[in-house]
């Protein structure tokens, strides 16, 4: 819907309704309050300790609030999934329909890495997009050339030119066979020398 000229834009009716608002609030903070006892519980049973045990619940839960708070689709997914998962687990091991397995564990220990990368991805895209851009400040023009000095003549050329003398001695190992000697390449100062 366009604004006409003259018109304020349309209020966001999430804004505005105090109802929606706090819908949205006691549907949050009730439904992290049932799966995060279940989470706990879940985790105690695999055998962490009460402080480490509550990680599992704030871990997904905080995810699960990122993840509804920025609205990625796939986030909201996979948070709600992870979650799922969490309560299928602890809800099955406290009805006796499955057991402590290997497995479980597994599942079980990847789902707090798995929501500690996509919380970090989420708080940092958002950042990204939120973020302005500094001003860029242009580069000074160049608009005078200074002339670059030749480089120093290589020790082989001076030598070569004064012919100081006619013998060049070289410093070879007793035990090198005739023919196979190369000179060095810190030897040679450039190209045909």
């Amino acid at each position: 819907m366009q604004n006409l000229p003259g018109h304020a834009p349309a209020p966001d009716p999430l804004a505005v309704d105090p109802t929606r608002t706090w819908l949205r609030r006691l549907s949050l903070a009730s439904g992290i309050a049932f799966t995060a006892t279940a989470e706990y519980e879940l985790a105690r049973r695999l055998g962490a300790r009460a402080p480490i045990a509550v990680m599992l619940p704030l871990s997904l839960d905080c995810y699960v609030i990122a993840a509804l708070r920025w609205f990625k689709a796939l986030d909201v997914c996979l948070s709600l999934a992870l979650m799922s998962a969490a309560q299928v687990a602890a809800h099955a091991l406290e009805a006796g329909v499955i057991a402590v397995t290997f497995n479980l564990v597994v599942v079980v220990s990847l789902l707090v890495p798995v929501a500690l990368w996509r919380t970090h991805a989420l708080a940092r895209s958002e950042a990204t997009v939120t973020t302005p851009e500094a001003p860029r400040t242009p580069a000074p023009v160049v608009t005078e050339v200074t002339a670059v000095p030749d480089p120093l003549p290589c020790a082989w050329d001076a030598y070569a030119t004064t012919r100081a003398t006619n013998k060049v001695t070289t410093s070879l190992p007793a035990s090198t066979p005739p023919g196979r000697w190369s000179p060095s390449p810190l030897l040679s100062c450039g190209e045909g020398h």
